[in-house]
């Protein structure tokens, strides 16, 4: 399994839209894990 890990920061909510959009895609694909985290979750 692979497993990714997008962590990013949204301002105003337009980054975090493109983020859902590719979290959608990534996680469609067989054999892929996908996290989001936030910049602040991740401790970033």
């Amino acid at each position: 399994m692979t497993q990714v890990a997008i962590v990013y920061h949204s301002g105003f909510g337009h980054t975090k839209l493109q983020v859902e959009a590719v979290h959608k895609d990534a996680a469609a694909i067989e054999g892929v894990e996908v996290l989001l985290s936030t910049a602040e979750e991740a401790g970033a």
